[in-house]
C-alpha cells in the first residue's frame, strides 16, 4: 500500500528462562502462535530438539529466519533482520501485520522467562511491547466523533476552553442527553438509578452524571441498562462494570484536585487496568499537553476507550 514503509529493520531480543522453564516449554508455546490465517499464514517453525533450536521461515523472502537458542545459563541473545512494514494498513492492523505478531511472540513467553528486553533499529519494537503491557489502549476518534467533540468544545464558555478538560467531558454528558450546557445536572439525574455508587469516589457529585450517562445511553452484553435487571444492574457484571467506568470517568473529570486519592480504589474490577493506563500514559499527556483542543481529544479518547473496555455500548438516549 502506499502509505506502508518497509524494512529493513532489526529486531533484538534476550531473554533469560526461569530456573524451572525448559526450552521446549518456550518452543511449544512460540509455535501456538503461528496460525494459518491472518499475518503468520505463510510462516513456517521448525525446532532442533538435539540442540535446542526454534527457528521460523518468515516466509516473505526477505526477512532473516528468527531464530531462539538458549545456551548452557538458559540465556538467549538473538536479532532477526526483517521486511515487514512499519506503518500504514498492513503495520497497524493487528491481523495483518507481521512486526507485530513476531514481537507478539516474543510476549507470550514473558511469564517463562526472568528477563525480556525487546528493541529494534527505529524504536518501535520496544514502544509496541510496551503497549501490550496494558489490556487497554488509547483508541483513535472516528471522523464523526472528532466532529461531535469539535461541536462540544465549541459551545464551551470562552473561559473554560483555555483550562483543562473537565468541562469538556461534562459537556460531552450533556450534549449526549440533549441537556443545555447552562442548566445544573441535578434536575436531570436519572432517579431510577439504583447501583448507589455515588460514595465511591472522591468526587461524589460527578457519580450521578456518568451513571445517568450509562443508564439512559448504553447498553451492556446487549441489554439496555435501563432494561437491566435489578440484581444484576447492583451486584452482576454489569454493575461491576458501571462502577469501574464511573470511576474512570471521575477520575479524568477531577483531574489535578483529586490525582493522588485514588490509590485506594485503584484494584476494583477493570478500573485496576483502567487506573493503572491512565496513571502511567494519559494522565501525563494531560499534564504536559499545550493545545486544549488536543487535550479534550485526547481525554475524549481515553473516555471512549475506558467506556468501550468495560463493555458498553453506544446506543443513544430514547
Amino acid at each position: 500500500m502506499s502509505d506502508a514503509r518497509y524494512g529493513p529493520d532489526t529486531i533484538f531480543y534476550t531473554m533469560k528462562l526461569k530456573r524451572t522453564k525448559t526450552p521446549a516449554e518456550v518452543f511449544e508455546k512460540m509455535k501456538k502462535c503461528v496460525k494459518k490465517k491472518g499475518a503468520t499464514k505463510d510462516w513456517r517453525c521448525t525446532v532442533d530438539e538435539d540442540n535446542n533450536v526454534f527457528t521460523v521461515d518468515l516466509g516473505d523472502g526477505m526477512s532473516e529466519s528468527f531464530c531462539v537458542s538458549f545456551d548452557e545459563n538458559k540465556i538467549c541473545r538473538g536479532f532477526c533482520k526483517v521486511y515487514f512494514p512499519t506503518s500504514g494498513e498492513l503495520f497497524d492492523d493487528e491481523n495483518k501485520s507481521g512486526f507485530k505478531a513476531l514481537i507478539n511472540m516474543l510476549l507470550s513467553v514473558r511469564t517463562m522467562l526472568s528477563q525480556l528486553e525487546i528493541s529494534d533499529d527505529h524504536g518501535i519494537a520496544a514502544d509496541y511491547a510496551e503497549s501490550r503491557k496494558y489490556k487497554l489502549r488509547l483508541r483513535e476518534l472516528t471522523d464523526a466523533e472528532q466532529k461531535f467533540a469539535r461541536e462540544v468544545f465549541d459551545s464551551l464558555p470562552e473561559y473554560n476552553r483555555n483550562t483543562d478538560h473537565p468541562d469538556f467531558i461534562a459537556g460531552v454528558v450533556y450534549r449526549s442527553l440533549g441537556i443545555p450546557m447552562n442548566e445544573s445536572f441535578d434536575k436531570y439525574i436519572n432517579r431510577n438509578i439504583m447501583s448507589g455508587q455515588s460514595g465511591v469516589v472522591p468526587c461524589l457529585k460527578t457519580n450521578p452524571m456518568f451513571e445517568t450517562y450509562l443508564y439512559e445511553t448504553s447498553e451492556h452484553k446487549g441489554i439496555r441498562l435501563s432494561e437491566c435487571p435489578r440484581l444484576e444492574y447492583t451486584t452482576g457484571a454489569a454493575g461491576s462494570d458501571v462502577c469501574s467506568f464511573i470511576l474512570a470517568a471521575s477520575e479524568l473529570y477531577c483531574f489535578r484536585d483529586h490525582y493522588r486519592e485514588w490509590s485506594t480504589i485503584a484494584s476494583f474490577g477493570k478500573y485496576a487496568a483502567i487506573h493503572k493506563f491512565y496513571r502511567d500514559k494519559v494522565y501525563p499527556m494531560l499534564d504536559t499537553m499545550p493545545d486544549a483542543f488536543e487535550r479534550c481529544l485526547t481525554a475524549y479518547r481515553f473516555f471512549l476507550s475506558a467506556y468501550e473496555y468495560c463493555g458498553f455500548v453506544f446506543v443513544g438516549k430514547k
